[in-house]
């Protein structure tokens, strides 16, 4: 079953719609919008993993809220609902899941959730196989890097930065196509269109030579104008955390589990890099990381694991300083544990630091 978004600026057609997709058994509807703002604010929070959402909105498209949503969460699988079906092309061409008409089928909506669940079962299925010989690790959290995944960990050279960040923001869409234009505007937005292409094309050629070294020759494909990363050919730091957030969601890690899996974050999303493309996902998994270690603050609490219950704390105000709940937290454990002398100065400090 699929967390899912609603967005449609008419009531009656929201309700309508609400009602189809939960008599299909394979959705489970987290929130509803009749204003895509609100909708794309609230997006990180909810965390759903399908969008539903009609085209004709005021203020902002279906298909601009589309873009935005991939942009901020490469992956989730966005659904087009409208009553116009000359929408179809340009929906397709946005990259989405899927085209639903207005008013929406039973049948074909199952279809098309069967058919998603299936993609996501066959992706989440290749994360748990053994990683071909050849393949290379990405690692996305504190930096940026590649190297091969082996017991003596070999790191791949760039021949230009720019030939890293082609490979960073391609890995950024996890497998999914992206357009030439999208790839000119975010790697030179201010260059003159014609050299931005040249530059596109020399840097290709050197990305596909290097992996083609590594053994990977066919690791970036190209088709109808747009790049795609093959991403079946990598294990990375990103992909065993997108798993682990989507067992954790569904209640099935124990604490040493989540333990393992906040292991994995070593800081920000390409956090040594200045790609302003990133920004979407760097806000994204900060959130997810920061609600999962309330979550297990909660638990060691339970437990009266005190100094587990301080680990987290502090791990939270490493990954943002400014989390006030945090740190309103720290004084509290302090003082309930007799420690008045620590709470008064751990204050000074909170004070001096605000």
């Amino acid at each position: 079953m699929l967390n899912a978004m609603l967005v449609d600026d008419e009531p009656v057609a929201l309700k309508r719609m609400k009602g189809v997709l939960l008599k299909t058994g394979l959705v489970q509807i987290k929130q509803t919008y009749t204003m895509p703002g609100k909708a794309l604010k609230n997006f990180r929070i909810d965390d759903p993993e399908i969008v539903f959402l009609d085209i004709e909105m005021p203020s902002m498209s279906g298909l601009e809220l589309a873009r935005e949503l991939q942009r901020i969460k490469p992956g989730v699988e966005v659904v087009v609902v409208s009553a116009h079906g000359h929408y179809a092309l340009e929906a397709f061409e946005a990259h989405v899941s899927g085209f639903l008409l207005k008013p929406i089928d039973q049948k074909r909506a199952c279809d098309l959730i069967n058919k998603l669940m299936h993609r996501k079962q066959i992706a989440t299925k290749t994360i748990r196989e053994t990683i071909p010989e050849k393949s290379l690790y990405v690692s996305s959290f504190g930096g940026f890097a590649i190297y091969t995944n082996k017991e003596k960990a070999r790191y791949l050279q760039w021949r230009t930065s720019k030939t890293r960040e082609l490979f960073a923001f391609l890995h950024y869409h996890q497998g999914q196509p992206v357009s030439r234009d999208q790839v000119l505007e975010a790697l030179w937005p201010h260059m003159n269109l014609n050299k931005a292409e040249r530059n596109l094309y020399t840097t290709c050629c050197y990305l596909r030579k290097m992996l083609k070294e590594a053994g990977l020759p066919e690791a970036v494909q190209r088709h109808n104008g747009a790049y795609r990363l093959c991403l079946e050919l990598f294990d990375s730091d990103e992909k065993n955390l997108l798993y682990h957030l989507d067992q954790e969601r569904c209640d099935a890690l124990s604490l040493e589990d989540l333990e393992a899996m906040i292991h994995l974050y070593q800081g920000e999303y390409c956090g040594s890099e200045d790609y302003s493309w990133a920004e979407g996902k760097r806000a994204y998994y900060e959130h997810q990381v920061i609600r999962v270690l309330w979550k297990m603050h909660d638990t060691y609490q339970k437990m009266k694991d005190h100094g587990k219950v301080f680990e987290v704390l502090h791990q939270m105000l490493r990954i943002d300083p400014y989390q006030d709940a945090a740190q309103k937290k720290i004084l509290e454990h302090l003082k309930t544990n007799g420690n008045a002398e620590n709470a008064y100065r751990y204050y000074s400090q909170f004070h001096q630091f605000y």
